[in-house]
């Protein structure tokens, strides 16, 4: 769903799918067709894994999600990173779903290792990791393996909110 609106909210920045402005807190300049082209790239391959989760294909639905971070942007974008994380929290969930704790955490780790900034999707990412360890606190037959893994959701979750904190602050000093 915030997936969905963040992607909205750059694509109603757009004039007929000319270049336009944006507003200057939100963007050092304009929306080019390029980014564009990519995110609607990266849309579509969305709403062809909600197509196939529909239908009950989770693998392709997989596949679609892993496209995404292949996606071409423009050089310096920070959409790109943006998208890939976001993308990878997505494929995580996907992989849990299908019993593929293992995936998920390499996924996720990824994610983790590529990001350069803090952002909302890093943020997104902390907490599925923290749904990831909570599963694997659920599979665990040794109670000290599980609350092992509970800590460690804790930890994820306290992660994310620390982000949130932290992005939230830096706005207000802006005066966002």
């Amino acid at each position: 769903m915030i997936r969905a609106v963040v992607i909205a909210l750059l694509f109603a920045a757009c004039d007929d799918g000319r270049r336009a402005t944006v507003a200057p807190q939100d963007r050092a300049g304009p929306v080019s067709q390029e980014l564009l082209l990519s995110l609607a790239q990266v849309r579509a391959l969305h709403h062809q894994a909600d197509a196939f989760l529909q239908i009950g294909e989770v693998d392709a639905a997989i596949v679609a999600v892993s496209r995404v971070l292949d996606v071409s942007f423009p050089a310096g974008a920070e959409e790109a990173e943006d998208t890939r994380i976001d993308a990878r929290a997505r494929l995580a969930k996907l992989h849990l779903g299908r019993g593929r704790p293992d995936e998920a955490r390499r996924v996720i780790d990824e994610g983790f290792r590529a990001a350069t900034r803090e952002s909302f999707f890093l943020a997104n990412l902390a907490q599925v990791s923290g749904e990831v360890h909570e599963a694997e606190a659920r599979r665990q037959t040794d109670p000290e393996a599980g609350r092992r893994e509970l800590r460690a959701a804790l930890a994820d979750y306290d992660k994310a909110v620390q982000i949130a904190e932290r992005i939230q602050q830096r706005l207000l000093k802006e005066g966002r």
